[in-house]
């Protein structure tokens, strides 16, 4: 038995005699390293580039083109960067000039009145000071206070062909249709345009809740001119049903309040139209009550007292 298992033994000796001598060669213990030094020592940096030890010493928060990186992607992000930036300058530059040119001419550097054109008494300019989000929104209001002024101004013309071709006691007719057209028209710019256009530039919820509290008032009055039911002095709004009454007694003047319950009607339809159009912007903002009552603290409002 000891014959057979000798030649297993020097075996067995000879394989671990080899494991040892290749831990000893690789090992930290070992008596040289690779470079001729201790295995633990750091490496002798090669010719041909920079060693492990040079790679460490980079500092790792060196921009990307010190360490070699390419931007890659970055690069168009920067190019974003650089143009909004240069857009930026333009406006302020812009801004600089139109003050120094206001000044030149020894008026004050706020904004020039340009609203309406040939009797300026406002600044009015949806696309620069109304963000791009709400723009189509204070557009489409500013349509509809134009059209009031239309439907106004047609009502004064009804009423004055009521005074011409319906004989005596019209008159009251008449004044009625004048203190309409004076008082609705720069009426309805402060009370609900104005608040929609500073709703809009500053996303003020206070400033829509004054905005449908008003437009409420205006879709009421412009529903009743549309019909113009027989009470509270009807022949004052050119609506279908005074269209009908009149068209009877006097062909022209009857065609006149056709056509102004015409307008009418397509002025309450796009009311309608923007009442709702505000209102989903005035929801997809975010605001509630609560934000309109905080907003009227902020500015000094009736509910101030009451502000969450």
């Amino acid at each position: 038995m000891e014959q057979l298992l000798a030649p297993l033994q020097l075996v067995s000796k000879v394989e671990v005699g080899r494991s040892l001598a290749y831990v000893s060669a690789i090992g930290p213990w070992s008596a040289s390293g690779a470079n001729g030094g201790s295995a633990w020592a750091a490496p002798t940096p090669s010719a041909s580039g920079p060693s492990w030890g040079a790679d460490v010493s980079t500092n790792a928060f060196s921009p990307p083109a010190a360490q070699g990186i390419s931007p890659g992607a970055g690069g168009k992000t920067e190019k974003d960067l650089a143009k909004r930036e240069a857009d930026l300058v333009k406006r302020e530059a812009d801004l600089k000039r139109r003050e120094a040119e206001l000044a030149a001419a020894g008026g004050s550097t706020g904004p020039r009145k340009n609203w309406p054109p040939y009797c300026s008494f406002t600044y009015h300019d949806i696309r620069g000071e109304i963000p791009e989000g709400a723009q189509g929104m204070v557009r489409c209001a500013y349509w509809c206070y134009l059209g009031l002024v239309l439907c106004l101004f047609w009502n004064f013309v009804g009423t004055a062909a009521a005074l011409i071709g319906l004989g005596g006691g019209k008159i009251a007719t008449f004044l009625w249709g004048g203190l309409y057209l004076i008082g609705g028209v720069p009426g309805a710019w402060f009370l609900w345009y104005r608040r929609l256009y500073s709703a809009g530039m500053r996303d003020s919820a206070f400033q829509y809740t004054v905005f449908f509290a008003f437009f409420m008032a205006h879709l009421i009055f412009v529903g009743w001119s549309a019909i113009a039911p027989p009470i509270l002095n009807s022949l004052s709004h050119t609506g279908f049903w005074e269209a009908i009454n009149v068209i009877g007694d006097n062909t022209g003047v009857g065609v006149v309040y056709f056509i102004g319950a015409a307008l009418w009607s397509i002025e309450f339809l796009w009311s309608f139209w923007v009442v709702k159009m505000v209102y989903s912007v005035f929801r997809g903002g975010g605001h509630n009550m609560r934000s309109v009552r905080n907003d009227a603290a902020r500015q000094g409002g009736p509910w101030a007292t009451n502000a969450a």
